[in-house]
């Protein structure tokens, strides 16, 4: 924040860091003066699995592996699964943008540049694009993010393994896959 000497003729400035407060919130909304910020939650939680994601707000990808969160780093080329980490410092944020129908969303991480997270159409694995992708994904009512609907692949994790892959819809009532969520960066 930058102050100026209202003195006549003074006219000088000085420039300090204020550091941020953080949210206090209390019945959903953040009581801190003049914020008002509706507290934040996790798009399709067991609380709440209707909820939208809100455009443009920073997730972490994540999903759990042998009773573990993992969160998305990023997708090394195209034709692979995601690499993922246990250190959330580590993590990607992942943004998102709406789709052309509703419910449709594009995910999106900045890796020197917007990376769209797409299925590659093969196999379990993804690609990245720079530019938007002609198909998006839906947040299905089954908790999964899923390539062009409920039929599609959908974002999760197979037991025993360290990676997100994009698995077909019919796995997603097996024990051996979960699918990835959206956690709010707060």
């Amino acid at each position: 924040m930058t102050y100026t000497c209202t003195v006549s003729g003074c006219g000088q400035t000085k420039t300090e860091d204020i550091k941020a407060l953080g949210h206090n919130y209390q019945g959903g909304v953040c009581i801190n003066t003049g914020c008002g910020k509706a507290e934040p939650q996790n798009p399709g939680s067991s609380s709440n699995p209707n909820l939208a994601p809100v455009i443009g707000e920073a997730y972490y990808l994540t999903t759990e592996i042998d009773g573990k969160t993992y969160y998305f780093v990023k997708i090394s080329g195209s034709g692979q699964k995601v690499t993922v980490t246990e250190n959330v410092n580590e993590a990607a944020k992942v943004y998102v943008e709406a789709g052309a129908a509703a419910g449709e969303y594009y995910l999106y991480y900045n890796d020197g540049g917007v990376k769209y997270i797409c299925y590659n159409g093969s196999s379990t694995n993804f690609k990245t694009s720079t530019s938007q992708p002609s198909t998006a994904w839906v947040y299905t009512e089954a908790g999964a993010w899923q390539w062009g609907g409920a039929s599609g692949r959908f974002i999760g994790t197979q037991t025993g393994y360290t990676n997100m892959g994009a698995y077909a819809a019919s796995n997603l009532t097996s024990d051996n896959y979960s699918s990835a969520q959206l956690v709010v960066i707060d």
